[in-house]
């Protein structure tokens, strides 16, 4: 059952970041899982939902994930329902495994968990053939009382033979724009903004270690180091508030 697969696929993904900077050997093995498995899922899926009526249809599908990065809506767990239909439940700050959907546009709900009623955001998306996508939850502004939207962030569908690919995402609501440097990988991401995202850069596989600062001033505010392995990619996301800044690492491919 695809269930039971995502129980999987969800279990080997945060074994995978928790091994990331600490056990090497242990994050390749659970890296390998976790794909394994989501291939599984999807394929029993397709099988089981009305989201694809038919196998043939592969070629159409689009894959989609979730992160909760909402700030204003820290403290609540969200249900997110696709077309009418429960599709997952995001906690803050975490994120969960990619979901087959038909190209074309759908429409995204979001309620309070357990709840179908009085939903926090509605939203009609447009996914294409192929691609992959992360769909963030994110505050509308640094004020709360402005509530939530759903921001689109499409995700790379090449890595260069032998490299990985890493790029940033800014989802901290009353942060200052950023600039993010990786000096040995000549990797450098200048003036981002709440909400915005830069493109990916190719890096070699291995230690990166990423140094932060507050856009137009001198001073390192972080330091990021983390372990790339070839044929991967990944984004780095801010989140949470300026004065507490929480780093995500996802792995996109």
């Amino acid at each position: 059952m695809w269930r039971d697969e995502l129980e999987k696929v969800t279990q080997y993904y945060f074994l995978a970041n928790y091994y990331q900077e600490t056990d090497k050997e242990k994050y390749e093995k659970y890296t390998e899982a976790y794909h394994h498995h989501l291939k599984k899922y999807e394929e029993s899926f397709i099988q089981n939902s009305t989201y694809e009526q038919t196998v043939p249809v592969q070629a159409r599908r689009a894959r989609i994930r979730f992160l909760h990065a909402a700030v204003v809506a820290a403290r609540q767990p969200v249900d997110v329902h696709i077309d009418g239909r429960f599709a997952a439940t995001i906690t803050y700050l975490t994120v969960n495994p990619h979901i087959p959907l038909k190209a074309g546009k759908h429409k995204v709900t979001l309620y309070p968990t357990r709840q179908t009623t009085n939903p926090i955001w509605q939203q009609e998306i447009t996914v294409d053939s192929g691609k992959r996508y992360l769909f963030a939850v994110a505050n509308k502004s640094q004020k709360p009382t402005d509530g939530v939207q759903l921001l689109r962030y499409e995700e790379t569908d090449t890595i260069p033979v032998n490299k990985a690919k890493i790029r940033f995402i800014h989802l901290s609501p009353d942060a200052p724009p950023l600039d993010l440097v990786e000096r040995q990988q000549n990797i450098s991401f200048s003036d981002i903004p709440y909400k915005e995202h830069t493109p990916y850069a190719a890096a070699s596989p291995g230690r990166t270690n990423i140094q932060v600062r507050v856009t137009g001033t001198p001073n390192n505010i972080a330091a990021i180091a983390f372990d790339t392995t070839q044929n991967h990619a990944y984004t780095l996301i801010a989140a949470g508030n300026a004065n507490n800044l929480y780093w995500l690492l996802l792995l996109d491919r």
